[in-house]
């Protein structure tokens, strides 16, 4: 991860200042050096990594011959393991090895590397520069998919000839249908028109859980403005809240942001409300004259009792 950092700062420097070049070489060496010892040369981490070590020496480094050497390694070595591997493993090894090899024009593949799919394509070095173009985007985004998935995740698109089309099937297994999304919508605007305050709950709490209930929202393309989030969360508090309420009204809630709104209310709760906490609970304590009283009549009850004993006796 450092390696990649490294490599996409590179990418926008030139000359004296490509430093983070050499930190980008020295993070790829020393990851290669732990995967080789700690990993199998099948490994997808390891195979991933030679993939990305190519490519830093390709853009970054301008050595075509390395980044070549570099992938052609890292296929020898997983190809030297195929005796003790299963057929569909051999499969998932060329898979990457195809996003190897295809990174720029002059990295042609050959006889079975012919295609970056598993639909037969038609001599490649035909291609236009434009075509060419679409089919390194393309082995890209595969090798972006391929590194950030399990090997649970890639069984349900391996099958998968574009990048779009494992994107799409990981967007339908994660996120559902369109009819599921909408059911989930539904359930989140559901919350949010009935959203409340509950009791006890502080306002940290509370933006809490109105802010994921938000989230949640924009994630199904589904959002709200700010004046819209701020009118709602006043219309969540309790009467307790009604001072502050009316106060806040009074301004231009329209200009009035989220987070100024969160701030105001917060320190609000911290000044009014916990002295009417703390007046509330003075008023639930007895004062010192009710104390008084009580004690005249518990003194009136005992000389009562002390009369109705000596009557007893006497009788």
């Amino acid at each position: 991860m450092k390696g990649d950092y490294y490599r996409n700062l590179a990418e926008f420097k030139s000359g004296d200042d490509r430093k983070e070049a050499d930190q980008s070489l020295k993070a790829y060496e020393a990851a290669t050096a732990t995967t080789s010892a700690n990993l199998a040369p099948t490994h997808p981490i390891r195979l991933g990594l030679a993939l990305n070590f190519s490519v830093f020496y390709y853009e970054i480094l301008n050595s075509p011959e390395r980044a070549c050497h570099l992938a052609k390694q890292a296929f020898d070595e997983a190809i030297t393991e195929l005796d003790s591997l299963s057929e569909e493993s051999y499969k998932d090894i060329t898979l990457i090895m195809q996003l190897l090899l295809v990174r720029k024009d002059h990295v042609r593949p050959s006889n079975y590397w012919n295609t970056l799919s598993r639909r037969d394509i038609a001599n490649i070095d035909e291609y236009t520069d434009e075509k060419m173009v679409v089919v390194q985007v393309n082995a890209k985004a595969r090798n972006l998919l391929y590194n950030a998935i399990s090997g649970e995740e890639y069984e349900k698109i391996s099958s998968c000839d574009t990048a779009k089309e494992m994107w799409d099937k990981l967007e339908v297994t994660y996120e559902g249908t369109s009819k599921v999304n909408e059911t989930r919508i539904n359930l989140l605007v559901h919350d949010y028109e009935l959203f409340q305050m509950k009791e006890g709950e502080s306002i940290e709490e509370i933006f809490a859980r109105f802010s994921k209930i938000i989230g949640d929202l924009k994630a199904f393309g589904k959002s709200y403005s700010s004046a819209d989030q701020v009118r709602k969360i006043l219309r969540s508090l309790p009467t307790t809240w009604q001072t502050k309420v009316i106060a806040l009204k009074s301004q231009d809630l329209d200009k009035l942001s989220y987070d100024e709104q969160q701030g105001d209310l917060i320190a609000f709760e911290k000044t009014h409300l916990e002295k009417m906490r703390q007046e509330e609970k003075k008023k639930q304590l007895p004062s010192k004259l009710q104390l008084k009283e009580l004690r005249i009549i518990l003194m009136m009850m005992q000389k009562l009792l002390k009369k109705k004993l000596l009557w007893f006796q006497e009788i």
